[in-house]
């Protein structure tokens, strides 16, 4: 598993380094290939993806009403 990464700064080819995922947090792995402003890279372990889904707000216990119009059908 791995990341494709748009950087300014030129990376060659097995640079070993770590990404900041936002959320997510450092991700270790190593630079496979590399073409102008873009790499790919590859991680040192498997990454659960779900890590990347927004994390769920707890409910504040409020029932969510639904609008009469949604249920009814289109040109009643």
């Amino acid at each position: 598993m791995g990341a494709l990464v748009e950087c300014s700064v030129p990376v060659a080819p097995g640079t070993h380094l770590t990404l900041d995922i936002v959320g997510v947090g450092p991700v270790a792995g190593s630079v496979r290939w590399a073409q102008s402003s873009r790499f790919g890279m590859q991680f040192d372990e498997p990454f659960d993806l779900s890590r990347l889904t927004p994390k769920r707000e707890k409910s504040s216990g409020q029932p969510v009403l639904r609008p009469w119009y949604v249920d009814r059908a289109v040109g009643e």
